[in-house]
């Protein structure tokens, strides 16, 4: 695909109207993800092995799996919706 045919398709009044910028809406859903993915962290974090113990200020397993879930949920929302 060359560049005038990508232009041509981001072009505004192409067939496909592309928007890189996030709407209300979609902050939204992406703020419902987060609260309600460290919701369900926290009510399963004593039973997690300490593996996946989070530590504050840190970059370990338990951040990973907390973005894991946030990320689940929102794309889980993004198709819902």
């Amino acid at each position: 695909m060359g560049l005038h045919t990508l232009l041509r398709y981001l072009h505004p009044i192409g067939p496909f109207v592309v928007s890189a910028v996030p709407t209300v809406r979609d902050w939204m859903k992406m703020l419902l993800a987060i609260l309600l993915g460290n919701v369900i962290y926290l009510l399963i974090a004593p039973l997690l092995p300490n593996a996946l113990a989070h530590n504050i200020f840190q970059l370990d397993a338990g951040l990973l799996f907390d973005f894991g879930i946030c990320a689940g949920l929102y794309l889980l929302i993004r198709k819902v919706a």
